[in-house]
This record gives C-alpha cells, structure tokens and sequence, in this order.
C-alpha cells in the first residue's frame, strides 16, 4: 500500500494529544502525505493549513490513525466503516485491548505503514436490524438488548438459525464479537474470546429462574 493520505481521530480531552497530533502532522508534511483532522480538534493550535473533516462527511484515505483508548478507536471505525480502512489505535492511558501501541513509538509505527511493514488484523463486526426498522446497525463490540425500562426483568427467546436455543428471564443479552468480550460482555460473566477467533458471544445479564413452589400436609 503506498500511503497518500491518512485521517486523525482522537479524543481531544486527553493531555497528550496535542502533542501527538503534532508529531503526525509534521512527520506527514516531511513525508509529502496528506492529513485530515477531525473537526473535534479544531480546538488545538495548528501550525500552518489543515484540512478538517466532520463525522458525516468523511473523507477517503488509506488508513485512520486514532489517538485514545478503546472507545475512541470503536468510534472512530464506526465512522470510517463505510468503506472501511485500516485503524492504527494509540493508547493513552486507562485500560485497553485494542489501541495498543504507545505514543513514543507512534513514529516508529507509521515509518513502518509507510514502508508495507504491517500487517492487516480483520476483526469480526456485527450487524443488526429491528423488526420494525430497514436500516442496519454495525457493532464492532457488542449489541445489548434490554427492557426499555432498565430496572424491569425481561423475557428473551433466543433463536440460531431458526433453531432455539434458549428462553431468559434477565435484565437482557449481550450479543458480543470476540473483540467485545472483554468489555461489557466479560463484566457480565462472559469468556474472553481470542480476536481472531470467528464466534459470537451470548452472555445473559443477570440472569433469574423460575421455580414451583409446593407445599406438604402431614396427614
């Protein structure tokens, strides 16, 4: 992949971003590639001209580079989903399982994309549609289904292929990807998936039971 262009997604409240967005755009200019920022980081001091993007309109480049953690990356691939393209994660502090590359080697990292030096990991996405509703819905994580009330307990029938596979009386499900499994899903009791592991994860939450209650008479 010859590398012309690349977007920037981050979070801007974390205190190294600046920095870092800094870094990218001048190791960009020496490199002779274009740069897109999100229209989130209008609020940092650029030096010289740049071009922004917003959330519904953006723009089409070889790969995103996201600066945060995990909920950042997820919400930066939701925007860049359609057409997809491949997602560097710098992580910055707190957990996470999916940016993973620390901001001092963040350099390094694109003198590698630059040169082919990578490898592209696929990770399985969801997608869902409600009965009543045409449109799609993609989850790079999970999807949560649950009593529009949230403290009222559900009954839920799961079906696979048409096959069921089970009944719950919960607060609801998690339908997980393994890349998800470590979020809500592993809090909710839910294994921890292997990403290049092709499944799906169902974990209940909170699950209760139904029971018949009887009485003896001695006689």
């Amino acid at each position: 992949m010859q590398v012309k262009s690349f977007a920037i997604w981050a979070n801007a409240e974390k205190e190294k971003v600046p920095a870092l967005v800094q870094n990218a755009l001048q190791w960009a200019s020496e490199n002779n590639i274009n740069v897109h920022l999100a229209d989130r980081l209008k609020s940092i001091s650029i030096d010289g001209d740049v071009s922004y993007f917003s959330t519904q309109n953006p723009p089409e480049v070889d790969f995103l580079l996201c600066l945060g953690g995990d909920g950042t990356l997820i919400s930066g691939v939701r925007i860049f989903s359609n057409p997809s393209v491949p997602v560097i994660g710098v992580h910055l502090g707190g957990l996470g399982f999916l940016a993973q590359i620390t901001p001092e080697v963040l350099i390094d990292k694109l003198e590698a994309v630059k040169n082919n030096e990578f490898k592209i990991q696929d990770r399985l996405v969801l997608s869902a549609k409600i009965s009543d509703n045409n449109n799609s819905f993609y989850a790079v994580n999970d999807f949560v289904v649950q009593n529009e009330t949230s403290f009222r307990v559900t009954s839920l029938s799961l079906f696979i292929d048409n096959q069921h596979v089970s009944d719950y009386k919960s607060d609801g499900i998690i339908i997980s990807t393994p890349t998800g499994s470590t979020a809500y899903s592993l809090s909710s009791g839910g294994p921890i998936v292997q990403p290049d592991v092709f499944s799906i994860i169902v974990t209940p939450i909170c699950t209760t039971f139904s029971y018949i209650e009887t009485s003896c008479v001695a006689t």
